[in-house]
């Protein structure tokens, strides 16, 4: 057999998503996935521990039905806890007292963490210059997008599965912590669109983050607004923290609210004309200038 010659090229490398059969799509989805594993690891971690905290320590301090009516009455009407969590429904037990709290704070912590993991999927790789190599190749735009948004896919659903099993240690219904876990993970889906369209707009990943905190703000702020001002419930529907809330969870559930975030990362959504216009900022006058008659 004659000898292989000194000078041939090197094998092309064959990354892991490439050689587990996922193809080019299946290997950035890998690396963002792992890329995020920090910041994964830090909310799933809060999400564990959070639900499981609240039906335990509801449990240890308030043992009887007399103690937890009088709970009920005397913080389940406060307005400054109604700011952070929202609209108390039966909350002299132990499930619905679960919902209220974990329900109100759990969802803001989605939404953060959809615009983090968004703009660092995509604002960030833009940002140091790997998204332009990664375009020179056979990837397209919306396949470096859709790859991007599969990784905050599986994310989602280990924070479900940790909040989730923090409410089935912490001793409520398997399925209406199931649904619980649901109704706050929806959300992040909704604000890793916003994330995706601030990627675009702001000239760099920290002012998209600001961008997207922003939004964060104003919807936080409606759902405020909605859960105080009598005669405002109404505005619960303009924001997907209120989605989430209107989710009611262990106090009557309708699952059809479901169909709002469902909604909102349809093809007509903000996150696919995200993915159209997902250019780097080197090609982004290209990309004009193709637009232009």
């Amino acid at each position: 057999m004659p000898a292989a010659r000194a000078d041939a090229p090197p094998a092309p490398r064959v990354y892991r998503g490439a050689r587990a059969g996922g193809g080019p799509a299946g290997a950035l989805a890998g690396r963002a996935f792992r890329d995020a594993r920090v910041l994964t690891i830090t909310f799933t971690y809060l999400f564990a521990v959070y639900s499981y905290v609240q039906p335990v320590g509801y449990r240890r301090v308030y043992t009887t039905a007399a103690s937890r009516q009088a709970f009920a009455q005397g913080f389940g009407t406060n307005p400054g806890l109604r700011l952070l969590y929202g609209e108390p429904h039966d909350v002299a037990t132990v499930a619905g007292y679960t919902a209220w709290r974990v329900g109100g704070v759990l969802a803001i912590a989605a939404a953060v963490y959809g615009i983090l993991a968004a703009v660092r999927a995509l604002r960030g790789e833009e940002d140091a210059g790997r998204a332009e190599l990664v375009l020179a190749g056979i990837v397209s735009r919306r396949t470096a997008y859709l790859s991007a948004m599969a990784a905050i896919g599986a994310a989602t659903l280990i924070l479900w599965a940790a909040e989730f099993a923090g409410f089935a240690v912490g001793g409520l219904p398997a399925g209406g912590s199931a649904y619980l876990a649901l109704a706050t993970a929806s959300v992040i889906p909704v604000f890793a669109g916003i994330g995706a369209l601030a990627s675009q707009v702001a000239p760099s990943r920290r002012i998209s983050a600001e961008i997207g905190g922003g939004a964060v703000g104003v919807f936080f702020l409606l759902r405020v607004v909605a859960d105080t001002v009598a005669g405002a419930g109404w505005l619960r529907w303009a924001t997907p923290l209120g989605w989430a809330e209107e989710m009611r969870p262990f106090a009557g559930a309708r699952p059809v609210v479901l169909l709002l975030p469902a909604a909102d990362c349809s093809p007509s959504g903000p996150a696919p004309g995200a993915a159209r216009g997902c250019c780097p900022r080197r090609r982004r006058r290209r990309c004009a200038a193709s637009a232009t008659p």
